[in-house]
């Protein structure tokens, strides 16, 4: 377990500077925005709740405002969420089932297929999950305290993202069978209200303490709006038939590159119902597998990054396989030192794993591996156009981002002329998206911004089917105040090209994936 730890953390550091993809940019862009005193949802908003902006502001506070400062806060969080499942792996099979658990987890949520080198969500809904549980269950019967800090946990685990909520509720029922069978035998009916009440006001305060920051902040409308009301609309318009070819899509290629631990995770689910020493745990593992699977289908959208909330359990299947093999050969082979065979194919399972990924993990530089991973978006491409804007702007100059690409806006430390971080909401299929159409262009036209940063990539658009198109329109008249002063051509397996200008040029893409930069023509230079 530790050699591999080791590995990972050895990969993540070597890739610190893998550029930001634009969740990230999201992210980082609201935690800088929350250090400097402003307050989510007014300025800028999405739908999210506000905890993994603050966890953001928190790890920038601590090892800076960079790409590699946020990268090495993802480092620790994911080397926390290893150990603590140890931790709890250890509990359930034992020391050695633990070290398997940690191992095929920190391999696992480094692998491409779940993205597992940006900074996402669902690293900080783990660890504060699975710290929740560990706390849980580290005593026969939890205390009050105990059970108040293991609400706590479980409630950040929701503030970090709506699907966090999943694991807390799965914490309640537990104790709230549990308690409720211990009552029946001794009638302690006022000890068991007490033990839930710790839980559950534990997982309120966080919630609580954010809406109150929030509502003292002004903000309280626009969050009910983007976190409730656009919130509930966004996850109902994909349907299940329309959302599991993707979900077939990602398991597939979690297939495809960890063949043996997805083999092993398959084959504890049976060891769980063939050894006896594993029945106190089994019920709950199963539950734990259910809640983490439910916990990706939220909207039905199945994006490969939510697929990290299925791998703590996944990996502790690993484990109880591995421990029920070795027990299995040694009963029935102990002259022959057979039982080493499930840990050797564990082992070989992890290594795996890094060597499917071997070109990102070990040879190409951050840049070319974000690129690997990520093809036409254009997530190394930011840093420089961001560079161009911060060289020719003042420091309170406000940007228009004409795409979602948020990540432009922290490496430039400018703010952006509208709340929208994405565009995506004016090219879905809800009520609201001609809305938002609407009002992204007034909120521009009345900035005046000095710099447009028009964004043509269909990904960073995501228009649905039979969406209103308006925008574009306005967009091909609106940018006829504007001269092109930049052009960045987007290719899917190379760095994109730039062209400066330092006056207006007729030119035309070279690729169909380009990024162009606009100044206004008042700041034309006589």
């Amino acid at each position: 377990m530790a050699v591999v730890v080791l590995v990972v953390c050895a990969v993540r550091w070597r890739l610190r500077e893998f550029p930001l993809e634009r969740d990230e940019g999201e992210y980082a862009y609201m935690g800088r925005l929350i250090l400097e005193g402003g307050a989510p949802y007014g300025e800028a908003a999405n739908m999210k709740w506000p905890g993994t902006w603050l966890a953001y502001a928190a790890l920038m506070a601590v090892f800076g405002q960079t790409t590699a400062g946020i990268h090495t806060g993802l480092l620790l969080v994911n080397l926390a969420s290893t150990l603590l499942l140890f931790v709890l792996a250890r509990r359930i099979c034992g020391t050695v089932g633990g070290a398997v658990a940690a191992g095929a987890h920190a391999v696992l949520s480094l692998g491409t297929p779940v993205l597992g080198l940006a900074a996402h969500a669902n690293h900080f809904v783990v660890v504060c999950a699975l710290g929740g549980f560990v706390v849980l269950h580290g005593a026969e019967r939890p205390g009050i305290g105990r059970l108040f800090w293991a609400g706590l946990l479980f409630g950040l685990a929701g503030l970090m993202k709506q699907a966090g909520a999943f694991f807390g509720l799965l914490a309640f029922g537990w104790l709230l069978l549990r308690e409720l069978r211990e009552a029946w035998r001794s009638r302690g009916w006022a000890g068991a209200a007490v033990r839930l009440l710790a839980l559950g006001s534990g997982g309120l305060v966080p919630l609580g303490v954010a809406a109150l920051w929030i509502w003292r902040s002004g903000a309280w409308e626009p969050f009910w709006w983007w976190g409730v009301v656009y919130a509930k609309a966004y996850a109902s318009m994909v349907s299940p038939a329309q959302g599991w070819p993707y979900a077939a899509e990602v398991l597939s290629s979690l297939l495809r590159h960890a063949p043996v631990l997805v083999v092993l995770a398959g084959v504890g689910l049976v060891v769980l119902f063939c050894r006896a020493a594993l029945r106190r745990w089994r019920w709950w593992l199963l539950a734990l597998t259910a809640v983490a699977a439910a916990a990706v289908c939220p909207g039905w959208y199945f994006r490969p990054h939510y697929f990290l909330l299925l791998l703590p359990p996944a990996a502790v299947l690993c484990g109880v396989a591995v421990v029920g093999g070795t027990d299995w050969l040694a009963r029935r082979c102990p002259r022959w030192p057979l039982a080493v065979l499930p840990l050797l194919l564990a082992a070989a399972g992890t290594a795996q794993v890094l060597w499917a990924d071997r070109e990102v993990f070990f040879r190409l530089t951050p840049a070319e591996a974000c690129k690997k991973v990520y093809g036409i978006n254009p997530f190394s491409e930011s840093m420089e156009i961001a560079r161009f804007l911060r060289e020719h702007t003042a420091p309170d100059t406000r940007l228009a981002i004409l795409g979602s690409e948020p990540q432009i806006l922290f490496y430039a430390n400018r703010r952006a002329v509208t709340p929208f971080l994405y565009t995506y909401p004016l090219l879905e299929s809800q009520p609201y998206a001609r809305g938002m159409q609407r009002e992204f262009a007034q909120r521009v036209e009345a900035a005046d911004p000095d710099y447009l940063v028009l964004v043509r990539i269909d990904v960073s658009w995501l228009a649905a089917p039979g969406a209103e198109l308006w925008i574009f329109d306005w967009i091909a008249e609106y940018q006829r105040g504007f001269d092109l002063v930049g052009l960045v051509d987007i290719y899917p397996d190379r760095a994109g090209e730039f062209r400066w200008f330092d006056r207006p040029t007729p030119t035309q893409p070279k690729t169909n994936w380009w990024v162009a930069i606009l100044r206004n023509k008042r700041l034309a230079p006589d």
